[in-house]
């Protein structure tokens, strides 16, 4: 039932019209199903929240994942010492400690990365695992010279006791034998 058979050159050749025409039909139905969703509009009287205003020290290059440690939400940028932000709402932000020394970066870093003065750390990215709070950054110098780093902390609060961030050393790293580059952290656990 729904078979066709023809001869073409010796070969049976087996069409099935009703597979065909069904995958017609779901064709047609994923493209009206779209401008159905692209075309929907909000019943009357139902209006969209409006999104909140961000306000405060938000201008950053390759912004870490916010997080959340006590009553405080942070993030990390690229930049000179690995700058933060922070906020109590996740709306109103203010610039907080810088999470490398003012010396820059580690021995190790400036080691493995020539041409970086040690304060130019790209796209840090933050996760909390087993009680400590692990930031990766990548930092970049000359040709394919590149790493990433990690360091790590009890607490992202630069006000409490136990706020150190230790260096944990060099993750992964390439040199001018590599043809590619240690760079954008995106951990995860």
């Amino acid at each position: 039932m729904g078979r066709n058979v023809t001869r073409e050159k010796g070969f049976e050749v087996i069409t099935r019209k009703p597979i065909k025409i069904a995958l017609a039909f779901a064709v047609v139905a994923l493209i009206a199903s779209g401008i159905v969703v692209f075309a929907w509009k909000p019943a009357k009287g139902v209006q969209a929240a409006p999104s909140p205003a961000l306000s405060g020290s938000i201008g950053t290059h390759d912004p870490s994942r916010i997080i959340k440690d006590g009553n405080r939400y942070y993030f990390y940028s690229t930049g000179y010492n690995i700058p933060a932000a922070t906020s109590t709402d996740g709306i109103h932000w203010t610039s907080s400690q810088s999470v490398l020394p003012s010396s820059g970066t580690f021995a190790w870093a400036r080691t493995a990365v020539p041409g970086n003065d040690g304060h130019n750390i790209w796209a840090p990215d933050v996760i909390y695992n087993n009680g400590l709070f692990y930031l990766y950054y990548a930092i970049a110098g000359t040709k394919y010279y590149t790493a990433i780093g990690l360091v790590t902390s009890p607490t992202l609060n630069p006000n409490a006791s136990n706020y150190k961030w230790t260096d944990r050393g060099e993750v992964i790293g390439t040199n001018t034998s590599n043809r590619y580059s240690a760079i954008d952290p995106a951990p995860y656990f």
